[in-house]
């Protein structure tokens, strides 16, 4: 007769890890601003950020602005070469590896996304509309809507803006978070 059921050590084994997995993820979540700052570039970046950039981001952070720490670590060149590199590249090959050769693809897309964020950040529009804007106009003109569709975007953008019944239109196309409040009639 057995004191303990054959599997009370697979169940301790599971207790022990789920314990394990709870202090860790624990200890985690405790990681002061500079650590939260290094996990994030490491993670968005692929690569450790310089003491310059790991400062500006710790002080992001510690200010809740944990956005501008993220666009920050995505400003390092490895964000495209790396991240965004081995992100896409297992679309473009048979075998769905990051090993690939830059293709064609690859460069493709990555430009796509490259144009959208620095096009958005110029006319200080959301990135996310920048390149909807840039995938329909660039099927329905080909090259010409790819050259014409962000400009367009920016002038449908600044005429919301100009009217002030159509105001909160213009909001969506922001690039801050909160929406802009309606202008209120200036009567003097």
């Amino acid at each position: 007769m057995h004191l303990w059921p054959r599997h009370t050590g697979s169940i301790v084994m599971r207790v022990t890890a789920a314990v394990a997995a709870v202090v860790i993820f624990a200890a985690a979540a405790e990681a002061g601003p500079r650590e939260q700052a290094k996990r994030m570039h490491d993670r968005i970046a692929g690569v450790p950020p310089s003491d310059t950039v790991l400062n500006a981001m710790e002080a992001d952070i510690a200010a809740g602005r944990t956005q501008q720490a993220a666009l920050r670590a995505m400003d390092d060149p490895a964000f495209y070469s790396v991240t965004l590199k081995n992100l896409v590249t297992p679309w473009t090959n048979r075998e769905q590896t990051v090993f690939a050769p830059l293709n064609d693809y690859t460069a493709t897309v990555i430009g796509m996304g490259l144009a959208a964020w620095m096009q958005g950040r110029a006319f200080r529009m959301n990135a996310v509309a920048v390149f909807v804007a840039l995938l329909f106009f660039g099927w329905l003109w080909g090259g010409w809507g790819l050259l014409v569709g962000v400009p367009l975007l920016a002038t449908v953008k600044t005429t919301l803006e100009r009217i002030p019944s159509l105001e909160r239109f213009a909001a969506l196309l922001n690039d801050n978070e909160r929406p802009v409040a309606p202008a209120e009639d200036k009567k003097t």
